[in-house]
């Protein structure tokens, strides 16, 4: 068998193997793949390349604790200017009654 025949084969189980998996088996062999990707090109980098990427890292995981930190901050404001809407509501109709 030549190496066109193997490949041909080799196509084929590819396709058939696509055909029959499921969504997360799918996305487990990109996520498996892309891994791989990412691991020779960290092993093929500078330590300066490295440590830019690593910069960008922690940059991005700051930005993200501040944006939550924003958020919960909201959240607590929303949640006392409720508090007091309700006691100014109770107290209007305590008033009227």
């Amino acid at each position: 068998m030549n190496d066109q025949d193997k490949q041909k084969a080799t196509l084929a189980l590819a396709n058939s193997f696509l055909q029959s998996a499921t969504l997360q088996q799918t996305l487990q062999i990109v996520q498996e793949k892309a891994l791989e990707r990412a691991t020779e090109e960290v092993d093929g980098m500078s330590d300066e390349q490295l440590e830019e990427i690593l910069t960008s890292i922690k940059a991005q995981e700051i930005a993200q604790d501040l944006r939550n930190q924003k958020e919960s901050e909201d959240q607590s404001t929303q949640s006392e200017e409720a508090k007091a809407s309700s006691k100014t509501e109770k107290s209007k109709k305590s008033v009227k009654s």
